[in-house]
């Protein structure tokens, strides 16, 4: 009797099991069914749902956590400006993601650029001065990044080291010739990858090479939506940015 209710036991936990990777699966092929709308605030909202339910089911999955992670930034970028307690929320909730891969993984090449992106991007909304204490720990990790993977997410390393360079205040910075060279690394490394360009044309007009800048952004008008199938999200969201550059820069569209 006790053999057959052990039996009986095992069977129940293993069905358990089965259905709970099966319910796992299901709901991230959900996510990534809204993933690639992500610059559709109620897509990628959809998107977080399903990766965070799943989420619950395999805590340490490496990839729900870097995919929860980027899809906070995305979060806080896509609310209006003047909302920044909630941008600042979203930010630190993908840095809590990344934290946990960091916790996996001290030297984990996703977890310690997207812990710094919603960083820098957290230090974005409570200024540039009050920010300043997290620099060290921004250049830490992105040392790590670089010393694994020099050009991680097409440049990121580069363009996240080059903004923070041209955000800061004009006594500060110096020459932005450092960072211009960076997203000109950054952009060979992959010359479709928008927000490089984004980048680089706003570090222009501060130089005052308004005819570089123009150009830049054209580029990023131009190119094909498709031009890169996995960051086709990205991409229109940086066609808008530059739409929105060439009204603020030139007066046009």
């Amino acid at each position: 009797m006790k053999v057959r209710v052990c039996i009986i036991l095992l069977v129940m936990i293993f069905s358990a099991g089965l259905a709970a990777a099966a319910d796992f699966i299901s709901l991230k092929a959900a996510g990534n069914r809204y993933w690639p709308e992500r610059d559709n605030q109620a897509s990628l909202l959809q998107a977080i749902n399903f990766y965070t339910s799943a989420l619950q089911i395999i805590p340490e999955d490496k990839d729900l956590l870097t995919s929860l992670s980027i899809a906070y930034y995305w979060k806080g970028t896509n609310i209006q400006e003047e909302k920044k307690e909630e941008r600042k929320k979203a930010f630190t909730t993908g840095k809590k993601y990344a934290q946990k891969l960091c916790e996996l993984n001290p030297e984990s090449v996703e977890g310690n650029f997207w812990y710094t992106v919603n960083q820098a991007s957290y230090g974005g909304e409570i200024g540039v001065m009050k920010s300043a204490f997290m620099l060290p720990d921004i250049k830490k990790r992105m040392k790590i990044v670089m010393d694994q993977e020099k050009f991680y997410y097409h440049g990121g390393p580069q363009r996240l080291l080059a903004r923070i360079d041209y955000k800061k205040p004009k006594f500060l910075r110096g020459s932005l010739e450092k960072a211009e060279n960076m997203l000109k690394d950054a952009i060979k490394d992959e010359h479709n990858f928008t927000l490089s360009h984004i980048y680089l044309a706003d570090i222009y007009m501060t130089m005052k090479k308004p005819n570089l800048a123009r150009k830049e952004l054209q580029f990023v008008l131009e190119l094909s939506e498709d031009a890169m199938p996995e960051y086709e999200a990205e991409i229109r969201r940086d066609k808008r940015r530059a739409t929105a550059l060439i009204k603020k820069y030139f007066g046009t569209e």
